[in-house]
């Protein structure tokens, strides 16, 4: 419970054709929670599987729903670790899958989000040459090039989608 809890809530007006908002503060209650496991199955010891989940609940303590909450989020991560040769060291391989569940628990003038998953790949390893030594990094961050608007975007009212499938290369030079 909160007392007094400063947050930013939709007023259902608009100027210039974007939202406007206002401070407001109320006694509120947060609930929530982070769970998480890591685990790595002997004799396999490379293999690491991760799973995690994120629950957020906020309500005004005079009834209603607090604005601007967070979807609810699993993320599940199958990580191969393995040690390199001459060249390479410490290579890995990831598939993840981010899972955003619906957010039906909106305020007064907030839309409700439709839920949506996001498959992510990552590689990456260190590469060793005389005293320098380099880590690369590559990733593809929403591989099936899925069209979503993320809860908190601010540009959700505008009806803009969050980025699309994103490549990233990753380089960390040290001497």
């Amino acid at each position: 419970m909160i007392n007094n809890y400063i947050y930013l809530n939709p007023t259902g007006e608009e100027f210039e054709e974007e939202p406007v908002y206002e401070y407001v503060q109320n006694d509120a209650n947060l609930y929530g929670t982070e769970l998480g496991i890591h685990y790595h199955p002997h004799p396999l010891d490379w293999l690491h599987l991760e799973s995690a989940f994120e629950l957020v609940i906020g309500e005004l303590a005079e009834g209603g729903n607090l604005p601007l909450i967070p979807a609810n989020k699993w993320s599940n991560t199958l990580r191969g670790e393995f040690k390199g040769g001459d060249l390479f060291d410490d290579i890995y391989a990831a598939v993840g899958l981010d899972s955003f569940f619906q957010q039906d628990r909106v305020s007064d003038f907030e839309t409700t989000t439709p839920g949506y998953n996001l498959l992510n790949f990552r590689f990456g390893g260190n590469f060793s040459f005389q005293s320098w030594n380099m880590g690369v990094t590559m990733s593809l961050n929403n591989a099936l090039d899925t069209t979503y608007i993320a809860h908190l975007s601010a540009f959700k009212f505008d009806g803009i989608p969050n980025p699309g499938r994103n490549f990233t290369l990753g380089f960390n030079l040290t001497f």
